[in-house]
């Protein structure tokens, strides 16, 4: 198979996120069916165990990769690789010295939901609004962070594609997830890695080097080819 891994990058769970209906039970077989190679679970309460890892990867075959979703003032953010669950680590600040400390990833997670067009006030945690990414990169979550999720599922294309201009301005990696709650959102939004990625180490290591290649999921049609020209389906694995 040419290509890499294409793995969802956001995905919750009913064994950390009480906003989610996708159980642990069946996310390989879910995943699979959203032509996926594997996830980065990123569960609102807690990071799941080496354990709960372990068990789902082995007896569903497929690649679980751990993380959490952490909500602060400035807004959401995912951390790759950093096992301390503080309820204090929702300062930001103290979320970033701990991410020093471990050496773990933190990528602002969907930053411009809801930033044009909030459906209520107070959706978004700033309340100015400009069309111009100079400006939005100066937003203050942006100095805390390492990378920028460029594509999210449950975000408008131009949600999205905002983020993609502010990431390029400030020279920060993208990634791209579809931010499932539910089995059907797999696979929404994608990413292309190297074949060697297999755990938060490594996925680190990708995003830090620039070797993350956001695709388009199912649902949209721009993105539909990485660098070595195949098409997405050709990258993705057999559906089952």
């Amino acid at each position: 198979m040419a290509g890499g891994l294409v793995l969802d990058l956001h995905v919750h769970t009913t064994a950390g996120s009480a906003d989610a209906s996708l159980r642990a039970a069946v996310l390989g077989g879910a995943a699979r069916a959203a032509g996926l190679h594997g996830v980065l679970v990123t569960e609102h309460f807690r990071r799941w165990t080496e354990w709960e890892v372990r068990a789902v990867a082995e007896a569903q075959g497929i690649l679980v990769i751990p993380a959490r979703e952490w909500s602060t003032p400035l807004g959401h953010v995912l951390a790759i690789g950093l096992s301390a669950e503080d309820p204090g680590l929702r300062d930001i600040e103290r979320l970033r010295r701990a991410a020093d400390e471990e050496g773990a990833l933190l990528v602002a997670a969907h930053p411009f939901r809801y930033f044009f067009d909030p459906p209520r006030p107070g959706l978004h945690p700033v309340t100015w609004r400009t069309e111009d990414p100079e400006e939005a990169a100066t937003l203050p979550l942006f100095r805390y962070v390492d990378a920028v999720e460029v594509a999210n599922g449950n975000c408008t294309a131009r949600e999205n594609a905002f983020a993609a201009a502010v990431a390029a301005v400030l020279g920060l990696p993208g990634t791209g997830g579809s931010d499932a709650h539910y089995a059907d959102d797999l696979g929404r939004q994608v990413s292309l890695l190297p074949h060697g990625v297999h755990d938060p180490a490594t996925l680190i290591e990708a995003i830090r080097c620039g070797a993350v290649r956001v695709l388009a999921g199912r649902d949209l049609g721009q993105f539909t080819t990485h660098p070595s020209g195949s098409s997405i389906e050709e990258v993705r694995p057999p559906l089952l």
